[in-house]
């Protein structure tokens, strides 16, 4: 049996969906169709046979044409972990070739956005059922590849897997190098990721600074900035680690994602924005202490290890949308980010 997958985007997406995989039979074959611009995340995936990448600067016309190859290539089921009216369009196109080789219709399934729960969510704040609450992504990613392995396995009666990332980090030697050319050694240090995609989501610098001091002096631990050296936050945070006199590591712009991966993997916990790598962290075993703004973890996307916490202040406005860009405080707002207090922070630690 081979099935077919898209997943296109985002980073922290495709890490969740990997719960599909690992709740999938070991013997069935995937395919995957991901956009071009976070192909190194599932590169090598031993569980992948064919990487389909999709450029999106080839338009609707590049993706009808890897549509039509997709197809040719054969599957016995179709999955769609992504619910876009680009993948939509997949499926619509895929039913259509069906229809025309001699009434062939390959089944395909799909996973639930649970656009009601959200909604519920949005409107209600805290005062939303707990029974209405989205159910976490990763839940859903994994729940779908055990039904399909149910449906294959009769006898299948195990739990659901969580994401992993594991089966694609380098071996044990190149781990050590990589420890060793940041000079870091294995659980000696905090990854820490101040930045986001959206400005909305990210805590002050200033209050990064005070926790990590206080994290140096009590347990010795190093910060370990990631991110790229666009990222604002990121570069002030490590100059203004190194004027507060705190030894610091960075790893902006990391050319391989493996080795990010690594050090994900080797940290004692993961501090930052509610990010990919976020998601990263907890695939690779390590607890994370995630920041909530205009967010909140019960939209889906909240960590899963029982190590791991999400820290926020509670607030009448939250959660307030998906990435929080727009805030609707008149007198003060974003509250949701600048009223989190460094104690609160550093407790999480405790």
């Amino acid at each position: 049996m081979k099935i077919l997958v898209i997943r296109l985007s985002s980073l922290g997406d495709v890490i969740l969906s990997t719960a599909f995989l690992e709740n999938l039979p070991a013997d069935v074959k995937v395919d995957w169709i991901i956009a071009k611009e976070f192909a190194f995340a599932l590169e090598g995936h031993p569980r992948i046979g064919k990487l389909w990448v999709y450029d999106k600067k080839s338009g609707l016309d590049g993706w009808i044409q890897l549509c039509r190859e997709v197809h040719a290539s054969g599957h016995s089921i179709r999955v769609d972990l992504h619910r876009t009216l680009r993948s939509r369009l997949a499926f619509w196109f895929f039913r259509v070739k069906d229809l025309s080789r001699a009434g062939d219709r390959t089944p395909h399934v799909s996973i639930s956005k649970q656009r009601l729960r959200n909604f519920a969510l949005l409107i209600l704040k805290g005062s939303c059922p707990r029974s209405w609450l989205p159910v976490p992504y990763w839940k859903r990613f994994a729940g779908l590849g055990a039904s399909l392995n149910a449906s294959l396995n009769p006898v299948f009666s195990g739990s659901l897997l969580p994401p992993s990332w594991t089966s694609l980090l380098p071996s044990t030697e190149q781990e050590s190098k990589v420890l060793e050319r940041y000079g870091l050694q294995s659980k000696g240090y905090l990854a820490v990721m101040p930045a986001s995609r959206w400005s909305s989501k990210e805590w002050r610098v200033s209050g990064y600074v005070e926790v990590l001091s206080e994290l140096h002096r009590s347990r010795k631990w190093v910060p370990l900035v990631l991110g790229r050296k666009s990222d604002r936050p990121c570069v002030e945070l490590v100059k203004s680690l190194r004027e507060a006199g705190i030894p610091v590591a960075e790893a902006l712009e990391e050319p391989e994602f493996k080795n990010t991966a690594v050090l994900l993997k080797h940290a004692v916990s993961y501090l930052g924005s509610d990010t990919g790598l976020s998601h990263l962290a907890e695939a690779v075993g390590t607890p994370s202490r995630v920041i909530f703004g205009p967010t909140r973890p019960e939209l889906g996307f909240g960590p899963w290890r029982p190590e791991s916490l999400s820290v926020s202040i509670p607030l009448s406005c939250a959660p307030c949308s998906k990435d929080g860009r727009n805030c609707y405080r008149v007198t003060d707002p974003y509250l949701c980010m600048r009223g989190l207090k460094t104690a609160q922070v550093a407790e999480s630690f405790r």
